[in-house]
């Protein structure tokens, strides 16, 4: 498989236009470089905007995330010490934890690249908690 990736896949483009700065990918390579399983296509380019899956030669072999760590970050409210070894890609939305008037209450789960592999559809946070298994979590 190491074959079908280019030498330079892809490059990433820093660039201000009319609307701002944006960051683009463009697509070198012979075989097809994806965001979010759309193909982009050798020559084009494609804004990227935070937590796009980048994929090499075919959709599924998703290779990078990107962080656009310019915009707000979703972990802003996480403690400290929490933020120094995880970063927070995603939020699957929030709900009525109790607590007391000293502490705030969050959970979160650390879910293995293997097993978000094998989702081949979008899932609610929801089904995805029931459907995760103490090994995937």
């Amino acid at each position: 498989m190491l074959s079908a990736y280019s030498k330079v896949h892809f490059k990433l483009i820093r660039q201000k236009t009319s609307t701002g700065m944006h960051v683009f990918l463009e697509d070198t390579s012979s075989n097809g470089t994806f965001i979010n399983g759309e193909k982009v296509g050798k020559g084009n380019r494609q804004v990227l905007a935070n937590n796009d899956e980048i994929a090499l030669a075919l959709k599924k072999n998703k290779a990078f995330m990107y962080m656009d760590l310019s915009v707000d970050s979703e972990d802003a409210n996480l403690p400290a010490e929490i933020k120094k070894i995880h970063t927070l890609t995603k939020s699957f939305g929030e709900g009525v934890v109790p607590t007391d008037s000293l502490h705030n209450a969050f959970i979160m789960f650390s879910i293995s690249r293997a097993y978000i592999s094998t989702i081949s559809e979008p899932i609610s946070g929801t089904s995805l908690l029931l459907q995760c298994s103490k090994q995937n979590v």
